[in-house]
């Protein structure tokens, strides 16, 4: 049974009215043209042409999602989702869409099941008929899936290995406690993702079959009426809309209504109570949610957004401001969440202390404290205005996002906003209404809300109750009614006060005068307008974006940063505190649409700028006067080495795959600083510690400073002085007790020639000849291979004896994951090809390794062999090195893993071998096309610039070249490449590996073969090489003293 067998209409639909040829509200430097088309089966489509683009794109957004769920089988629209990419009547190979949009069209799609909406989508280039193509399959999609028995089962697998991988995930698990705990009767208390158990063990037990029950929900849910199009390329309108009539014409419309509800999910019996939750990591957290109507269709008037700016506002006088004062939290969110037709929710969460957990009953006053003062002052217009004026500004001078991003946002739109605004909607504040936002205020009472609390630390003598699905231990209590009272009569604090009008708003959005001096060039190229001993500062002014925006970015090299576990932690834990006392300042800078950045860096930190050039030096001076002269009051001092403390804690419970890709980047990196070596630091350090290490920090120092946007290269240089003056006077400011700079201007010291250009390098990892050199005989550490029967089977008898001249494989670091709970393994193995810098045909083959086996790949290893919902691959580069790393997260053994990637590789050179000319050609194309893709807009063209500096290669047309050569490379190339660089026999290959184990199923001690799986046309071998061990961090650290170091800058000195 397919899905159209009930469909009683297969014509082509027609256009019943073309909405508007362009009449539609856009930024005023979109250079697009859009058609809102209403098709004759009731779908509606948005076709918008950009001749500019080099990446076309499509979405469909269905008005169904998890809701819509029958009761007895949560998550099945999910399921759904996941199967209909598995073929279908004009394409049944199931992978031939995920083949097409990634082989033909170098591009990639995915998608997501929502509460009311699911949403499809890809990206391909826009090159030749690439476009056509997936539109063709993606249609299919909602014509005539197939369904195929053979799948379900399969992808049933996915989905639950989906659902395992978000167990121990803090954010799932809450979110799907507080649904669970609302009304029973409403859908709004489903469970979502859908499972193993509730998608086949409890559905069996009953005798439903799930796939008839999943071909009935798609007849009944998925029909024309319910969907959105947004289709984006650089084809003229004319065709566009052609293709989209020709090839989505056919969908049926069924007429069925949408399923909508009238009550509230949070309702009287489940209000005013209080959740207490054990979270997985250490965190300390209140939530307060308010039932609110749903005001989607008010967009106009943007009620919300006047409320959650103050609530949400942290400078002096806010909420979060006082908090912080008593030492009770470190941040605040709030927000108005639409979860569904008729009705919503407003949210407040606060990220406590542990002071704050102690006294949430005065957290809680002082929140409806400054509501009070809300409800008993006028609603303030200008408040409105300076919202309206910023959400005007951005949607003003919106860039353009990448494609997929664009139609997905679209399409789920035009569920929502009058087609004139489908692209301005979520920016529009025009009506101001007083009364509409004084009543929603009004809803934010002491008895009309739910509290949760999810603390590591709190102790309840109540029973505790573990939640279905997610195993949540949590317990209720209702809120007494006297506590309740003293919340709605406390006095309001004379430090709660609204906040002032914003001065961080711009009024000027000048464009310099263009720079004579600055050459023309194909590619966006910045030029050195500074070259001294202490800074190197790069320009470039932007004239091709027109948007009034600056960025500077700043790669400040120094020594003491980063020399030593303690250093590390120093240095984070001093940009923390400068971070939480710069809050009130920069709160309103943000905004006003402006931000900053500080990252930490093995070479040193990371300074960053951004947003409307008009304000930014203001910015730029209070950020870093507060960071070179900050003295930190003793009670934000703990709170927030607190939270660093949690944070570095919580590594421990990332998931595995987190964990695989931290550790090859421990392993591969010359210097990395773990989390457990910096906490041991971290405990005891002081506030006088902090403000010692900033006088070493700041001073000396080397900067590389970049400066992208629409101001002169003098203004530029003011901007980088501002930094250098405020480095330069951090000796003498730390030491003062007012924080000012003496008299006597200080200077900005050097650091010596040899450390200016120094970048972190990358280690070589040891070809297997080199291994096998180390001794005739495999060391005690190297691991051979066992049989096994399955992939769950541990091993029981000895490896067989293996020949002398046999090479092993590579390196493998194995590790347990820290959490014994966590059912997941994961496995990250990396091919090293070489150094990133020096060789452009190297760098060419291994790029198009990557995009020839990524598929593929994700195909075999996810698709057939379902070794766990995360599979992917990728290039890595860095200073010093390239490869291709593969990485599978699922709860297989992880040796066992580690074995099919390795067999996947083995067939890698015969899926080179066999492809066909033809067929290989589109593959070169599809990677030189991403590689020619052009910057979409000015913090694209800046991040591109930035990368190219900090690794030190200061090659700002890379790209070009790689896909210059790309265009020369044949299958006997790629065959060389493989046997020289992939294969297991290769005496040069360079291969590490690492496992990362679930406790709850340890790895077996041997690699095993193909362990009894039948993989269609792969036979079993009969010998399969090990790799060498390393079974701890002993190991690998003393394995790695033997590595050489590759490159590291090319320098500019």
């Amino acid at each position: 049974m397919t899905a159209d067998d009930n469909s009683t209409s297969g014509a082509t639909a027609q256009v019943t009215s073309i909405v508007f040829d362009d009449q539609i509200r856009k930024p005023d430097i979109d250079d697009r043209t859009y058609r809102l088309l209403n098709l004759s089966n009731g779908l509606r489509a948005l076709i918008v042409r950009d001749p500019a683009t080099d990446r076309a794109s499509a979405a469909m957004d269905v008005r169904v999602g998890y809701l819509a769920d029958p009761d007895d089988i949560p998550g099945l629209a999910h399921f759904l989702e996941h199967l209909l990419f598995l073929g279908t009547e004009k394409y049944p190979v199931e992978n031939d869409y995920a083949q097409f949009i990634s082989d033909v069209g170098g591009g990639h799609t995915n998608a997501y099941t929502a509460a009311e909406n699911t949403s499809y989508f890809f990206e391909v280039s826009a090159d030749g008929d690439n476009l056509e193509g997936a539109l063709d399959r993606f249609a299919q999609f909602f014509i005539a899936p197939l369904f195929n028995e053979s799948c379900t089962v399969r992808e049933l697998k996915a989905v639950d290995s989906e659902h395992k991988k978000n167990l121990l995930d803090d954010y799932w698990r809450l979110q799907q406690l507080d649904q669970d705990l609302l009304s029973p009767s409403h859908p709004y208390s489903k469970f979502c993702t859908g499972s193993w158990e509730t998608l086949q063990t409890i559905p069996t037990a009953k005798g439903i079959n799930v796939r008839d029950a999943l071909i009935k929900f798609y007849h009944q849910h998925y029909s024309a009426h319910r969907m959105n199009l947004v289709v984006l390329g650089k084809e003229g309108l004319d065709t566009l809309q052609e293709w989209v009539l020709t090839k989505f014409g056919p969908i049926k419309n069924n007429g069925n209504p949408l399923p909508t509800t009238s009550a509230h999910p949070l309702g009287a019996n489940e209000l005013k109570k209080i959740i207490y939750v054990r979270p997985i990591k250490e965190m300390e957290s209140l939530s307060m949610t308010f039932p609110f109507p749903d005001t989607q269709r008010l967009y106009l008037k943007s009620p919300n957004e006047y409320i959650t700016h103050l609530i949400g506002h942290e400078s002096q006088g806010s909420i979060l401001s006082l908090l912080k004062a008593k030492g009770f939290a470190t941040e605040l969110t709030c927000w108005h969440d639409e979860a569904g037709v008729n009705f919503s929710f407003f949210k407040i969460v606060v990220s406590l202390s542990e002071k704050g957990v102690a006294n949430w009953e005065e957290v809680v006053s002082i929140v409806f404290q400054y509501i009070r003062l809300l409800q008993k002052t006028d609603v303030m217009e200008w408040v409105f205005d300076e919202c309206k004026t910023m959400n005007s500004l951005s949607f003003r001078y919106r860039e353009k996002v990448p494609a997929e991003d664009f139609t997905a946002e679209a399409a789920e739109g035009m569920h929502t906003y009058q087609p004139a605004d489908v692209l301005s909607g979520p920016f529009l504040m025009e009506e101001f209404d007083a009364d509409l936002i004084r009543n929603l205020i009004s809803l934010l009472r002491p008895d009309n809300f739910r509290l949760m609390i999810a603390s590591s630390t709190t102790k309840t003598s109540e029973d505790w109750q573990t939640a279905p699905h997610y195993g949540t231990e949590f317990c209720v209590k209702p809120i007494s009614q006297e506590l309740l009272n003293r919340w709605s009569s406390a006095p309001v604090s004379p430090e709660l006060a609204l906040p002032h009008r914003n001065p961080f708003i711009p009024t000027k959005f000048d464009f310099a005068p263009n720079d004579d001096s600055q050459l023309p060039s194909a590619v966006a190229t910045p030029r050195i307008i500074r070259d001294s001993p202490t800074t190197r500062a790069w320009f470039l002014q932007d004239t091709v974006y027109k948007v009034p925006r600056t960025s500077m970015w700043l790669f400040v090299r120094s020594p003491d940063g980063y020399s030593s576990p303690r250093a590390g932690a120093l240095t984070r834990l001093l940009f923390e505190l400068a971070a939480d006392a710069l809050t009130e300042v920069t709160y309103y800078a943000t905004m006003g649409d402006l931000h900053y950045g500080l990252d930490t860096s093995p070479e040193g930190f990371v300074l960053s700028f951004g947003g409307f050039t008009d304000k930014l030096p203001v910015l730029v001076a209070n950020v870093v006067s507060m960071l070179t002269g900050m003295r930190p009051e003793s009670t934000r001092f703990e709170v927030v080495k607190e939270a660093l403390v949690r944070e570095y804690k919580n590594f421990d419970n990332e998931n595995p795959d987190h964990h695989a890709s931290y550790y090859m980047t421990w392993m591969l990196q010359e210097r990395l600083w773990t989390n457990a070596d910096k906490l041991q630091e971290l405990l005891c350090i002081t506030v006088e510690d902090v403000l010692s290490h900033a006088k070493l920090l700041f001073n000396p120092v080397h900067i590389e400073a970049l400066v992208h946007g629409p101001i002169t290269s003098e203004e530029a240089l003011l901007l980088v002085e501002t930094v250098e003056n405020g480095f330069a006077g951090v000796a003498d400011r730390v030491a003062t007790k007012n924080g000012t700079i003496p008299p006597t201007k200080p200077s900005l010291r050097a650091l010596p020639p040899s450390l200016r250009s120094t970048l972190l390098r990358t280690f070589q990892v040891p070809t297997t000849q080199s291994l096998a050199d180390r001794s005739a005989k495999p060391p005690a550490a190297t691991t051979l291979p066992l049989a096994r029967s399955s992939p769950d089977q541990t091993p029981t008898s000895p490896p067989p004896a293996t020949r002398a001249s046999t090479l092993p494989q590579g390196l493998s670091y194995s590790s347990p994951h820290p959490n014994p709970d966590n059912p997941n393994s994961a496995v990250e193995l990396f091919l090293q090809t070489g150094d990133t810098l020096t060789s452009t045909p190297l760098r060419a083959r291994t790029q198009l390794f990557a995009q020839l086996v990524g598929e593929p790949f994700f195909d075999v290893l996810r698709t057939k062999e379902q070794l766990g919902y995360t599979v992917w691959s990728a290039l890595r580069s860095g200073v010093g090195s390239l490869g291709v790393r593969f990485l599978v997260q699922g709860e297989k053994d992880a040796a066992y893993v580690e074995e099919r990637i390795e067999r996947f590789l083995d067939e890698a050179r015969s899926l080179i071998e066999e492809m066909a000319e033809d067929d290989f050609a589109t593959q070169v194309s599809a990677l030189q096309a991403k590689l020619l893709e052009t910057d979409k807009s000015q913090s694209e063209a800046t991040h591109r610039m930035w990368d190219a500096i900090t690794q030190g290669h200061y090659c700002f047309d890379m790209s070009q070249q790689d896909a210059a050569c790309v265009g020369t490379l044949s299958k006997g190339d790629m065959i060389d490449f493989y046997d020289a660089h992939v294969s297991r026999r290769s005496p040069e290959r360079r291969r590490l590996a690492v496992l990362i184990w679930s406790q709850k199923k340890p790895p077996s001690l041997w690699s095993g073969s193909a362990g009894g799986v039948e993989v269609e046309g792969q036979e079993e071998e009969k010998e399969v090489v090990g790799s060498v061990r390393l079974e701890s961090a002993e190991a690998a650290v003393e394995e790695r003293s033997r590595w050489l170091l590759g490159p590291g800058s090319v320098g500019k000195m």
